[in-house]
């Protein structure tokens, strides 16, 4: 885990899969430069993190045990496979930034299966064993569920082309919270958005406090 900044209330900084807590240093250096007290860290398997291996129901877990760690998030700003992650976790603050959101999970592995030209009875076993190593179906983990009943502010930013997950999916999501916006920035690519200037400056004004 890193921490930069003051003393008040974290913004937690939360990486996708395969990801890591660097690929916030764009946005960390702009919100320290705001006076926030900031938080990143490396999911299990991931960066300097120990273990090989994650899923998703560890992630979420992982996301709990630093806002608790933390004390006090004002705000959360995900990334990629992190976004349903902290849609999962059971600790959430009240301001929840999804940038290039894997709105439904389940969509990695019909891709998977299908680079794979893995059979429908593979596939559906594959989904089990996820199920029973999780404790999550692919259906609960999507955010269209496991945000219902969240009230919070939320803001779901997208390249409206990524190739890696979908804005349309994401889109579907902040269409049913009456307090989410939606913002698009074209040509940004799935990782190159978190050191785009323009989605830099609405995560800062977003968190602003």
């Amino acid at each position: 885990m890193y921490e930069w900044g003051g003393d008040g209330p974290a913004v937690l900084l939360v990486h996708g899969w395969g990801g890591h807590a660097g690929q916030f240093h764009a946005l960390i250096t702009e919100l320290v430069a705001e006076g926030r007290r900031v938080i990143a860290f490396d999911h299990p398997g991931h960066g300097r993190s120990a273990g090989h291996s994650t899923d998703i129901a560890q992630m979420a877990r992982a996301v709990d045990a630093v806002v608790r760690w933390t004390g006090t998030t004002s705000s959360i700003v995900a990334h990629s496979l992190g976004a349903p992650a902290v849609a999962l976790a059971s600790a959430r603050s009240e301001r929840i930034a999804f940038i290039a959101a894997a709105a439904v999970p389940g969509t990695y592995w019909d891709m998977l299966s299908k680079f794979l030209r893995l059979s429908k009875r593979t596939k559906h076993e594959g989904a089990r064993h996820v199920f029973a190593r999780t404790g999550v179906t692919f259906d609960e983990a999507a955010m269209l569920q496991s945000l219902d009943g969240f009230d919070g502010d939320m803001m779901f930013a997208h390249d409206p082309d990524d190739r890696v997950t979908s804005a349309a999916a994401a889109a579907d999501v902040a269409a049913k919270h009456e307090r989410a916006t939606l913002l698009y920035r074209p040509n940004t690519g799935h990782r190159r958005i978190l050191s785009d200037p323009g989605l830099l400056a609405a995560v800062v004004e977003f968190a602003r406090v």
